[in-house]
């Protein structure tokens, strides 16, 4: 659907049940003959069609345009939202498992069934769990809406441009704090493990503790028997919603009358800058840096660069 004139453009496009395949590297066994050329004698994959996944949303676009007393204006926005939903991985308890990595006991961070969105985070409730079966889905790494807006300026040979763009309503598994909060290994950590619970004369806080105290051995200080920062738990789960200043640039082009003087056509200078500005609640460095693989999507370890915050300086020459 479009609706257009000289100034207003339009665009509305919906969606639903674009079906896709699920491709996955299944493990073949050794009497198959294939193995890895590198490791002999180690299973080899193959890809597998073994599902299908469900799609539905649609996507918005409004721009306009006018000038008014010598100034030329754009603006435009776009918003789109997209859903998946598993629907068939070959049989009804068929699951997949994704994004391994510390902390390293207890299941995976995320998981795929039937009748769930894909990759949905796995874990434990934080509030009166017991083990791994208490285990379930945590959160949703698939934002409800992304949507972005750009203006666009043009007077008297100055113009400025500014893009932004964002998401909302997706989850995050932070699991950088695991690092930061804890002791759970022989490495650096923060000062953020000051904070735990009954850590150091602290009560109770809002983060889990970090040590116990052994009565049946002198009172001796210990890790955490109950693994508080070796397990996946809803702990970790944060709002991955953003808002971004992606890009922003100011410049100028010299009149012609004076340019053409030194026989140059067209002057112009501009300063720009990248990623300048982030509006989000989620305490990594960048929600942006969090993983992405075919089988788990949203979980955040902090190994991962942020995107590069930049300005320049630059002439544009033509001859």
């Amino acid at each position: 659907m479009e609706f257009f004139n000289n100034r207003l453009a339009v665009s509305f496009d919906w969606y639903q049940r674009i079906t896709k395949d699920m491709i996955y590297a299944l493990s073949v066994p050794n009497s198959s003959g294939i193995t890895k050329p590198s490791s002999l004698g180690t299973m080899a994959t193959m890809p597998v069609n073994i599902g299908r996944i469900d799609n539905n949303g649609w996507e918005l676009l409004v721009s306009y345009r006018n000038n008014v007393g010598g100034l030329n204006y754009s603006v435009s926005a776009n918003v789109s939202q997209n859903s998946n939903k598993v629907v068939d991985l070959g049989l009804p308890t068929a699951y997949i498992y994704g994004g391994g990595g510390h902390p390293n006991t207890g299941p995976s961070p995320c998981k795929t069934v039937n009748g769930m969105p894909v990759s949905s985070f796995w874990g434990l409730k934080t509030d009166g769990t017991i083990n791994d079966d208490d285990c379930t889905f945590i959160g949703n790494p698939w934002p409800d809406v992304q949507y972005g807006f750009n203006i666009s300026l043009d007077w008297k040979g100055i113009d400025f441009t500014a893009d932004f763009t964002g998401v909302a309503g997706n989850d995050i598994m932070n699991l950088s704090k695991s690092y930061t909060q804890s002791v759970i290994q022989s490495s650096n950590t923060t000062s953020e493990v000051f904070g735990a619970s009954f850590f150091l004369g602290n009560g109770l806080t809002d983060r889990p503790r970090i040590m116990a105290v052994d009565h049946a051995n002198n009172d001796a200080i210990v890790k955490d028997p109950n693994y508080n920062y070796l397990r996946y738990s809803d702990y970790f789960i944060e709002d991955g919603s953003y808002l971004k200043l992606k890009n922003v640039t100011l410049g100028y082009t010299f009149p012609r009358k004076l340019t053409r003087k030194a026989k140059i056509e067209r002057l112009r200078i501009y300063v720009t800058g990248n990623n300048l500005l982030t509006f989000t609640k989620f305490t990594g460095l960048d929600p942006e840096s969090a993983g992405s693989s075919k089988t788990a999507y949203g979980v955040y370890y902090g190994s991962t660069y942020p995107q590069t915050r930049m300005a320049a300086f630059g002439v544009d020459i033509t001859f």
